[in-house]
């Protein structure tokens, strides 16, 4: 899982232990130790290209669970999406963008 997330999710590797290894995600420090995957949080990784950074990770093959789609619309319209992709242990990992409709950016 760790040489997973380094190589194909692209985080950064802070330090690896036999049994442990930490990376760095934009500030955030995560630990990653040895055990049952099915017991695991959901990790959401922020992207500014929902679509983008799909497409980007199926074309390595990693298996998407659930397509780019809108979660979730806020009163002023900012768009929330989600889509959720695979681990190779078959734990879950999710991505997520927040788009302004006022420019159709990222935010």
């Amino acid at each position: 899982m760790a040489d997973w997330l380094r190589d194909v999710v692209g985080l950064s590797e802070v330090m690896r232990f036999e049994s442990a290894a930490f990376f760095d995600c934009g500030g955030v420090r995560l630990y990653l130790s040895v055990g049952d995957p099915a017991n695991n949080s959901i990790l959401y990784f922020r992207v500014g290209d929902i679509e983008a950074e799909v497409e980007k990770l199926r074309a390595k093959g990693v298996t998407i669970r659930s397509a780019p789609h809108r979660i979730h619309v806020h009163d002023d319209g900012t768009e929330e999406w989600m889509a959720f992709l695979n681990d190779p242990d078959g734990g879950h990992l999710g991505l997520m963008s927040v788009i302004s409709k006022k420019d159709g950016e990222s935010v």
